[in-house]
């Protein structure tokens, strides 16, 4: 409510990002959070929908106990902390 006060609704859909002269624009930033949000949804639904079928129709039972414990613990670890072990991986690597 603040920005849309001192910039007007032309904050959502500008580009500028200028601090010196006071331009501020918005968009690049809910682009970029719009398709990320995407791609995870895109990626991340099939794959779900895989392991649940899988679990539930295919896997033998006694592996069922342990991939089912495994999924939910993957499901506990915020995403946060991936892209974190991501970072620190691929900086190791490099």
């Amino acid at each position: 409510m603040l920005s849309r006060r001192a910039f007007g609704f032309g904050f959502f859909f500008s580009r500028d990002w200028d601090p010196v002269r006071g331009l501020f624009g918005a968009l690049p930033f809910a682009y970029g959070t719009l398709a990320s949000s995407f791609l995870a949804v895109l990626i991340a639904v099939p794959l779900a929908l895989g392991v649940a079928i899988f679990v539930t129709e295919i896997c033998p039972k006694p592996l069922r106990g342990p991939i089912s414990f495994l999924t939910e613990m993957l499901s506990a670890i915020p995403s946060v902390v991936y892209g974190l072990w991501g970072i620190v991986y691929s900086s190791l690597c490099a």
